[in-house]
């Protein structure tokens, strides 16, 4: 997450400032407050955090991370029946598309601000 920091610095620049971050992952998500709250930004009264993984460390800290948790048992386990069908059915020619959709819960915590 260490790469995160010229980023942050540059996001935090602009005029007019975000009031709110996504993060691509909550190591990001840690990286961009720490810049933030060096430099004097409130978290969440000035800015709001939401980063994505659920990661142990979003909660180490204060204030801790509101992030999506990623369901990684569901994902492999319809990854694993996706890829049990298409070794099965390896002669057919057409795969057909298929969207699957696993929830995500948001696990709020305190890096939001309520508007």
């Amino acid at each position: 997450a260490a790469t995160a920091t010229a980023p942050a610095r540059e996001l935090l620049g602009l005029e007019p400032r975000p009031t709110a971050v996504f993060a691509a992952n909550d190591a990001t998500a840690l990286e961009t407050m720490a810049v933030a709250q060096s430099l004097g930004l409130g978290v969440p009264d000035d800015l709001s955090f939401v980063g994505y993984g659920d990661y142990p460390a979003a909660t180490q800290i204060t204030p801790q991370i509101t992030t999506i948790r990623v369901p990684g048992e569901k994902m492999g386990a319809a990854a694993l029946q996706l890829l049990t069908e298409r070794i099965q059915n390896r002669d057919t020619d057409a795969f057909p598309y298929r969207r699957l959709l696993i929830y995500a819960p948001i696990i709020e915590r305190q890096s939001l601000r309520r508007i």
